[in-house]
């Protein structure tokens, strides 16, 4: 799977386009991120009721700010498509 995200962090509400095939419900992968400026990055997802949860690990963005290691959960928009990001743990 790779989710290529519109901006160059996640944050609440950043939104994600979800290209190749979507792995089965319960299934962990290896998710490829690339962010908007670039940066691509290797991780872990798991697909599980609906919703993708990704585990980003630290990294620097181009211009270099460091981006603390943090878990999201990914939730589809059904208006737009897109899969919208939220904290873990958050409602």
């Amino acid at each position: 799977m790779r989710l290529e995200f519109t901006h160059s962090h996640i944050y609440p509400g950043a939104a994600a386009t979800l290209k190749g095939e979507q792995a089965e419900s319960g299934e962990g992968t290896t998710c490829l991120v690339e962010l908007s400026d670039g940066v691509v990055l290797s991780t872990n997802c798991l697909v599980q009721d609906g919703e993708i949860i990704l585990s980003m690990p630290s990294y620097l963005t181009a211009r270099g700010a460091k981006i603390p290691a943090k878990d999201w959960v990914l939730r589809k928009d059904v208006e737009t498509g897109a899969w919208k990001a939220k904290s873990k743990g958050a409602e």
